[in-house]
């Protein structure tokens, strides 16, 4: 699982998600191996690195070589992740959770929400799997968790962390209509870094889910004005 499983960041700033293992509520758990196959979006988020920061020091850890070539690219979003114990002492875990490694990426985009996965496969030879270290070698792995990163103020294109009359401009410009789900994402060209923030179902287009959704924040504290009401109806009449 992730650690935090949400949070909020500004385009630019760096992301840090640490892998967390957790066992059994009623005991504890010896671990020979962890794989784990991650996936995430690499127009939204940009991976930086990682760290073997846990307090077990595994025999060897980190984005290693991969039958499948998972880790030959990590700019295209998918990874590789193994930690192997070591033969004089065991990796122990418990139902508190222990904290394997720390990734690390940059938000590159505004988006309202983007995530990490951890993905059951990346390919023929990699899964997700925890190995336990009971002879004979079981897979104990548990249930497999997601982290969300929300990268700025959804509906926010001034950068001034707040929803308001001066954003709408933005979305009418990024308008697609309903041409999604699509990836990469359809977004006009000439907002590249604005139109992530008022995809609020993130399909890849701005349609008027998006457009009502971006209205709809005119409830939230800090939200969009009244103004910005009239001007969406002006704008998109029904």
């Amino acid at each position: 699982m992730w650690r935090p499983s949400v949070q909020t960041v500004q385009p630019g700033e760096i992301v840090a998600l640490e892998l967390v293992a957790v066992g059994p509520s009623d005991r504890s758990a010896s671990i020979a191996a962890i794989d784990v196959v991650l996936a995430w979006d690499e127009h939204r988020l940009e991976y930086i690195g990682l760290d073997n920061n846990g307090p077990y020091a595994w025999l060897i850890a980190g984005l290693l070589p991969d039958r499948d070539g998972l880790n030959t690219n990590l700019a295209d979003g998918v990874a590789f992740y193994t930690a192997l114990a070591r033969f004089d002492a065991d990796a122990i875990v418990d139902g508190a959770g222990v904290l394997v490694a720390t990734f690390r990426f940059r938000a590159l985009v505004r988006t309202v929400a983007t995530r990490v996965a951890v993905e059951p496969a990346g390919g023929p030879n990699s899964r997700t799997v925890v190995f336990g270290r009971e002879s004979p070698i079981q897979d104990i792995s548990g249930q497999f968790g997601n982290a969300v990163i929300r990268i700025g103020t959804p509906g926010d294109c001034t950068n001034d962390h707040a929803v308001g009359s001066a954003d709408f401009g933005g979305l009418q410009s990024c308008f697609t209509g309903p041409v999604g789900p699509v990836d990469p994402p359809a977004y006009p060209i000439a907002l590249p870094s604005c139109c992530p923030a008022f995809d609020f179902d993130i399909d890849g287009d701005i349609d008027l889910f998006d457009l009502s959704a971006f209205v709809n924040s005119t409830d939230q504290p800090n939200g969009a004005t009244v103004e910005t009401r009239h001007v969406a109806q002006h704008a998109f009449p029904e």
